[in-house]
């Protein structure tokens, strides 16, 4: 959380127009209780001032927060910026955090009160709840702590009613290189964290273009793939997947949630019972022998580092899911936030010697900080990347034309290239990449943040038109009479095959992917770009499938892959429109499946899950992705400075309440 300051001075506007609050759920008994100055022996202060109504601080949420309110109920005189709030809803009281050297201690300002303990830290956080409290309460209320929701999106979603726009989202921090040289994964998107970086945001590159044969006479391929990357790749590849058996999913340095051998319970039935951390290593087992002497089927052992902890975990694949599988349970966040005063124990030696599975468990108390820890230090994580295993290619391609704007203009740029001068060069490309907590290759299925829907949807003269449903899904529609647009692969998410990953070397350098990109099609449905054979005749695969492709993961079932680009051609992207790996069958994971069966029938645990649905490509991926945006080549470093900067977030803010950076955890 930035540092606030409250330099600015506001005044109550000539002839206010006061507004009251009709109810409240405020309780005085959540405020804090450490309001009075002490200073320690070295000069630092820790405590939270009541600021009065009419101070300068309060006036400017009074302001703030009526203005919006007069704007959402279009009350009379709302464009003239008189309204004001009489005072806080009843139980509400405003406090400023002091923390740090006495001379000039850090500033940051908390509206308390809420009943279940929650701690309003801005204007923008403030203002849903305060409209729902204006309300009789029959709709639920829209602010970041109801909604499960990252205050970003909330803000947005006020556009109409704040007065001033929300901060530029981030642009990434390029790599300086000399190996590789200095690169930029430029961000369209908004990311997780954009509140804490006002550098101004670039645009993303999107581009088609001839593609080159596997064999191309075009490159010198002097590039070994690296054992690593064979056997990461073959593992996700295989064509097929018993039911009883989970794939090797993670690999060496990806961050994970790992199940504990008991959960750490808390008040009120809360517990915890998952843990981020590192995979270490992995090996193969075979299961015991199941009834009738019958050898079990195989399964994965993964050393897990946990992190925030002392503690190397030996656990098995039922037990392991990806990162961006599961979020922590609101009601824990909120416990935990509630009880900063237990966060007191931040010593290193203490956190090295914590962990989660000692026997008999950790109690609650203990574990909050570690706990605490690990989560930041897990998010931090995610917000970095780089490229790795770079080699230099010596390429002859054809002149192209500049970068469009937007996707579908390259589409209708795109031209046949062949008969242009080619133009030899040498160009820097790599074998894989650090993406977040995730490891990406080369020649990987990765989902993409752009749903099928926004990628020339009714086709252009080098993309397929998106399939529509298919026979047994057609007959559903017209039996239950719902709207066809619901269905088919305009829904879901659009993935590539990573067949290359590049430096362009351009101002600045950015690093790109180049590929295929895929549909997820009903297996059912009828391609009308396939030829038709007359009925008897023996069925033979067309011309464009006998070439020897590359193996694709298993795609969801009831689904295919087909390659939407026409033949002979390739998208370009920034690394910005990459929402992370593609698990195959990952929703049938024991940790997973039982959410995923309880929403069956309920379209509305259905859009609660959709982080899960995206991570099988069933929802687009910007349900679901990975945003990094800071650049850092070593990845051990790039491990300890997460951890550095959450330990010091949370030393930071503890023992202030909600101002802890750990509550922020974002994992959508």
């Amino acid at each position: 959380m930035a540092h606030r300051s409250h330099s600015a001075k506001h005044v109550l506007p000539d002839n206010p127009i006061f507004i009251d609050f009709p109810r409240s759920d405020g309780d005085a008994r959540t405020w804090p209780t450490k309001t009075t100055e002490v200073v320690d022996a070295d000069g630092e202060v820790n405590f939270m001032r009541p600021v009065p109504l009419d101070e300068s601080l309060a006036v400017k949420w009074r302001m703030g927060v009526a203005d919006a309110m007069a704007l959402q109920f279009n009350y009379a005189h709302r464009d003239e910026h008189r309204h004001v709030l009489r005072d806080f809803p009843a139980g509400y009281r405003m406090f400023d955090h002091h923390k740090g050297k006495q001379a000039a201690p850090r500033h940051d300002v908390y509206l308390f009160g809420e009943n279940s303990g929650r701690r309003y830290r801005s204007v923008p956080e403030f203002i849903p709840h305060a409209i729902w409290l204006m309300g009789d309460g029959s709709e639920a209320c829209k602010c970041k702590y109801c909604t499960k929701k990252p205050q970003r999106e909330i803000t947005q979603s006020m556009s109409g009613i704040l007065r001033s726009s929300p901060s530029p989202g981030p642009s990434p921090s390029r790599p300086s290189r000399p190996k590789p040289p200095a690169s930029s994964a430029s961000a369209p998107l908004p990311s997780r964290r954009a509140a804490r970086d006002q550098r101004e945001p670039t645009t993303s590159k999107v581009a088609i273009q001839d593609s080159l044969p596997d064999a191309s006479p075009y490159i010198d391929q002097s590039a070994v793939m690296l054992i690593e990357r064979n056997l990461d790749l073959r593992a996700v590849n295989k064509p097929n997947i018993p039911n009883n058996v989970i794939p090797r999913y993670f690999r060496e340095g990806e961050l994970v949630w790992a199940g504990l051998n008991a959960p750490i319970r808390g008040p009120n039935g809360l517990e915890i019972s998952l843990w981020p951390g590192l995979i270490d290593s992995h090996d193969l087992l075979q299961r015991p022998m199941v009834q009738g002497g019958h050898p079990g089927p195989e399964c994965h052992r993964y050393k897990v580092r946990l992190l925030g902890a002392g503690q190397t975990l030996a656990v098995l694949d039922d037990k392991v899911v990806p990162y961006q599988s599961y979020m922590v349970s609101p009601a824990v966040l909120n416990q935990m936030a509630v009880s900063y005063e237990q966060w007191d124990d931040l010593a290193i030696p203490t956190i090295e010697k914590f962990e989660p599975c000692s026997q008999p468990p950790p109690s609650w108390d203990e574990t909050l900080s570690p706990y605490a820890l690990a989560l930041q230090t897990a998010s931090n994580i995610t917000e970095y990347w780089s490229v790795t295993d770079d080699w230099d290619a010596k390429v002859q391609l054809p002149a192209q034309d500049g970068v469009a704007s937007s996707l579908t203009a390259a589409i209708e740029r795109a031209g046949a290239n062949n008969s242009l001068q080619h133009k030899a060069s040498t160009q820097t490309r790599f074998q894989g990449l650090w993406w977040g907590g995730e490891r990406i290759w080369v020649d990987d299925i990765v989902r993409l943040k752009l749903g099928r829907s926004m990628i020339a949807p009714e086709g252009t003269a080098d993309v397929y038109k998106a399939s529509g449903p298919g026979a047994g899904a057609a007959s559903n529609i017209e039996r239950h009479g719902w709207n066809a647009d619901d269905f088919g692969s305009s829904t879901r998410a659009t993935f590539m095959r990573i067949d290359s990953l590049f430096l362009l070397e351009s101002k600045p350098r950015e690093v790109r992917v180049a590929g295929m990109l895929y549909e997820l099609a009903d297996e059912d449905w009828e391609d009308p770009n396939l030829p038709r054979l007359p009925e008897g005749v023996p069925g033979r695969k067309p011309a464009a499938a006998s070439k020897q492709q590359k193996p694709l993961p298993i795609a969801p079932k009831g689904n295919v892959f087909r390659p939407i680009l026409k033949p002979g051609r390739e998208v370009v992207l920034s690394l910005t429109l990459v929402a992370g790996r593609y698990y195959p069958r990952i929703l049938y994971h024991p940790m997973l499946e039982p959410q995923v069966r309880a929403t069956i029938g309920n379209l509305d645990l259905i859009r609660d899950l959709s982080h899960l649905w995206a991570l099988e490509g069933l929802f687009p991926g910007v349900h679901n992705a990975v945003d990094p945006k800071k650049f850092k080549a070593n990845r051990e470093a790039l491990i300890k400075e997460a951890y550095r900067h959450a330990r010091k977030s949370i030393v930071d803010y503890v023992p202030g309440g909600e101002e802890s950076a750990p509550m922020e955890v974002d994992q959508e």
